[in-house]
């Protein structure tokens, strides 16, 4: 039976999320709370009022849109219909 992580009272939410450097120091500090859950917990706080740190987002920074924008085109049927229309009016 594995142990579930306790829950934190508002005040120690704070004092931990605050001190914690990372996600994962998050939930090495609170005893293994669920971060995704924590972050719920922090939006709601804030919306009240609490200004509590943003940790920031993983896979948000360097990506090369225009290679993405490529790649979305490259697999959009009908930007390949009208490609292949052209090509084939272009032969005649």
């Amino acid at each position: 039976m594995t142990d579930k992580p306790k829950k934190l009272d508002a005040e120690n939410f704070v004092r931990i999320w605050q001190l914690s450097a990372t996600p994962e120091d998050f939930v090495h500090r609170s005893g293994g709370m669920d971060f995704e859950k924590a972050g719920v917990r922090a939006t709601q706080m804030r919306q009240k009022g609490v200004p509590l740190k943003k940790f920031p987002r993983k896979g948000r920074g360097g990506l090369d849109y225009d290679k993405l924008k490529a790649l979305a085109e490259e697999f959009d049927p009908l930007r390949q219909q009208a490609a292949t229309t052209r090509k084939a009016r272009g032969a005649q």
